[in-house]
């Protein structure tokens, strides 16, 4: 199974790239090899809304789970992929 691990601020959209930087595209953002990495590194944005994002290239099959605990009604899905693997 193709996925990639990936942190998505909700309230705004945008994904952790790899520099630390923001951004809007999901193509350049950060890759982590295990969830538990990425929960640890959401946790060092205490501020923000963050959810870890399982994305499978298909928004109907990516998961979504909040980094910090009591935001599960925060979670922010994807509509639409840019990177969706042809049916």
């Amino acid at each position: 199974m193709n996925r990639r691990v990936i942190i998505q601020d909700s309230s705004g959209r945008m994904f952790l790239a790899a520099d630390g930087s923001w951004t809007n595209d999901c193509q350049q953002a950060r890759t982590f090899e295990h969830t538990y990495l990425a929960l640890l590194e959401g946790l060092n944005y205490p501020g923000k809304l963050l959810q870890i994002v399982w994305c499978f290239r298909n928004p109907a099959q990516n998961m979504y789970l909040s980094v910090h605990p009591g935001e599960e009604s925060l979670v922010c899905r994807c509509i639409e992929c840019p990177v969706a693997q042809a049916a």
